[in-house]
């Protein structure tokens, strides 16, 4: 294991896990709590989104899987619990968001959310085979079929409202659920569904002419007007690239081309050239358009490389960049397990407290660095 991994598995293993077994789940109220303060005490008033929800269980199946906790599929089965008990609805469907106490504060049924319970039962079901995680994604799916498909897009809507814009975010997250939904299962049908996203990501999501991911759209999924349409994530290049090199893993499809072009661009205009850190957003001639940072954008220039190396390149360097900043930027917290979440146009930190959200992408990273 090279030196960067090994700081990653430390303070993967050795401190974040540890700090958010014990205090990133709400005792009282239930669930997982929304944010943490810098101290690392959970904000016991915030509502709490189901998604975020979703992403804690599955960090904590994974990291069960891993061998890397002994309490933490105990944690995720508090949360399948809490998902199921407060936020599926008698009519279907998961509900968008929660009270602090659990009490259903917003009954919006979207997709992505769903995608994210969908990962998250995927991945509990392999750590615990608890027939429940079968189940409600059955449930799921039924609904999401039959209220939320869209015959002439020939895809899943944003919601049930049919909310505008069209976006990739969300069918980005159903291509990753859907192949956690496959390899915890072996349903070929999981693998079908996955299918048509990588179809719309090819019709629709990839513009050839520019070599970018188009983020919005109009209902007819031509790109949104003005600058909107324009608008376009280095971050979401990069996860792209590690999705679909994972899709090329379950099926033996060649998407090469469009994972080299994505990833070409965010590296060319993507980043800061003092620092490698990379953008919240550009237009997709190149042009800056929002100079702050994320961390999750920097997790998943990692797990971009980190496909790139099994491609067979010699990325190292890059490789330790990246988590180097990661580890000696984001993660060097007061209080070891924690996270400064964004940092602005100078590199000043922006976050007032810890979004829970963000460890999914830091725990997604950081674990094919440590295990591949």
């Amino acid at each position: 294991m090279s030196e960067i991994a090994a700081r990653a598995k430390a303070w993967t293993v050795d401190t974040a896990l540890p700090l958010w077994v014990r205090g990133g789940y709400d005792e009282e109220q239930g669930g997982f709590f929304e944010t943490l303060n810098f101290d690392g005490v959970g904000d016991g008033t915030a509502n709490k989104r189901v998604r975020v929800q979703a992403r804690q269980i599955y960090v904590f199946s994974h990291a069960h899987l891993l061998g890397w906790s002994a309490t933490a599929l105990d944690l995720a089965e508090c949360g399948v619990e809490f998902l199921i008990d407060h936020a599926w609805s008698p009519q279907d469907g998961w509900g968008h968001l929660l009270s602090a106490r659990g009490a259903l504060v917003d009954s919006k049924r979207d997709a992505y959310d769903h995608a994210f319970v969908l990962l998250a039962l995927a991945w509990y079901y392999r750590a615990s085979k608890d027939k429940r995680a079968l189940e409600y994604i059955g449930r799921t799916l039924a609904y999401m079929d039959s209220h939320l498909w869209d015959d002439a897009g020939g895809c899943w809507f944003e919601d049930d409202r049919r909310s505008l814009p069209r976006r990739q975010n969300p069918h980005m997250h159903l291509l990753e659920a859907f192949m956690a939904l496959y390899e915890a299962t072996g349903d070929r049908g999981a693998l079908d569904r996955a299918r048509i996203m990588v179809g719309l990501f090819q019709a629709r999501f990839f513009r050839r002419e520019s070599n970018t991911l188009c983020e919005f759209f109009d209902n007819s999924w031509e790109p949104a007007a003005g600058i909107e349409g324009r608008i376009v994530e280095p971050g979401h290049h990069y996860e792209w690239v590690w999705l679909l090199s994972e899709y090329e893993r379950l099926t033996g499809e060649d998407l090469a081309p469009a994972r080299g072009a994505l990833f070409s661009f965010a590296q060319c205009y993507g980043r800061e050239p003092a620092t490698g850190l990379v953008y919240d957003a550009l237009l997709d001639d190149g042009t800056l358009h929002q100079a702050s940072k994320r961390c999750w954008p920097q997790t998943e220039a990692l797990r971009a490389l980190i496909a790139r190396r099994r491609d067979g390149e010699d990325v190292e360097a890059q490789i330790a960049e990246v988590t180097g900043n990661l580890l000696d930027r984001y993660l060097a917290t007061k209080t070891a397990g924690l996270w400064q979440d964004q940092f602005g146009p100078a590199n000043e930190p922006l976050a007032r407290n810890v979004p829970a959200s963000s460890l999914y992408h830091i725990f997604g990273a950081f674990v094919p660095l440590i295990v591949d």
